[in-house]
């Protein structure tokens, strides 16, 4: 099963900002290290991680896209 979320979509994640530690953070995601899309919990954090913090390896193919071919496990969350 292959998920697509739409850039619109990605924006309603909300603006990130940096917090007291230095982090980028939203109400749902901080960075706070995780690179592989074995890491993330759902899309949604894969890409709130590959366009806010430092030295993800989630896009191999540089589209913007990440964990294109990830399969997360059973009971994760997909959107």
């Amino acid at each position: 099963m292959r998920v697509t979320i739409s850039k619109e979509t990605i924006l309603k994640i909300g603006t990130a900002i940096k917090n007291n530690n230095g982090k980028r953070t939203t109400e749902e995601f901080t960075c706070d290290g995780r690179q592989h899309c074995s890491q993330m919990r759902s899309k949604k954090e894969a890409y709130f991680f590959l366009q806010n913090c430092p030295n993800t390896k989630m896009d191999g193919d540089n589209d913007g896209e990440p964990c294109e071919k990830y399969r997360y496990p059973e009971g994760v969350r997909r959107d």
